[in-house]
């Protein structure tokens, strides 16, 4: 009987090490998929890093401002009071964008676009070349139009201090040089 039992228990035993092994491999499985899908999502995110890193290089390139981007010590979180303490830290027109940009989509885009030529005139020596040679040639061919067009007012009310009168002319109404009214 004592045979029985312990061959019995011993058949007990081996079943439950062999379902434990059977728990234990698809644990196992189960742990190296999870590990995989780890590391996959490990990879991707260390891609995604390199390019959002390598994107904001280009942007900081081509802006050449080095963008704001009012990121406080919490993982790049954005906070309302870092997002106030950086708007209050600048100064004019920028304060006014930050203010009103949710009511006046127009302001961002022309603060977008004022930094940006901001930026592209700090980045390039010949774009700054080019841009004052521009503001130079339009100003003064605005100032030859303005001079030329005096020119040619003065000329006209010359003239008509040295030209003779012109005949009267008949006004509607009015009663003509012998007193009978106009027809």
């Amino acid at each position: 009987a004592r045979a029985e039992r312990a061959e019995a228990d011993a058949r007990r035993a081996t079943d439950r090490a062999v379902e434990a092994r059977k728990l234990l491999d698809g644990i196992s499985a189960e742990r190296s998929t999870l590990a995989t899908k780890l590391r996959t999502a490990l990879d991707r995110n260390a891609r995604l890093d390199r390019e959002v890193a390598a994107l904001r290089a280009r942007l900081d390139a081509e802006v050449g401002l080095g963008v704001d981007r009012r990121r406080n010590n919490n993982n790049g979180a954005t906070s309302s009071s870092s997002t106030h303490a950086s708007a209050s830290s600048r100064g004019g027109w920028r304060v006014v964008a930050d203010r009103w940009s949710h009511e006046l989509p127009v302001l961002r885009l022309v603060d977008h676009l004022g930094i940006a030529l901001a930026g592209l005139l700090k980045a390039s020596v010949v774009v700054r070349l080019a841009f004052l040679g521009y503001f130079v040639l339009l100003h003064l061919w605005t100032f030859c139009v303005i001079a030329a067009k005096a020119y040619a007012l003065a000329l006209d009310e010359e003239e008509d201090l040295l030209a003779p009168a012109p005949p009267a002319t008949r006004l509607r109404g009015a009663a003509d040089s012998v007193g009978r009214p106009a027809s």
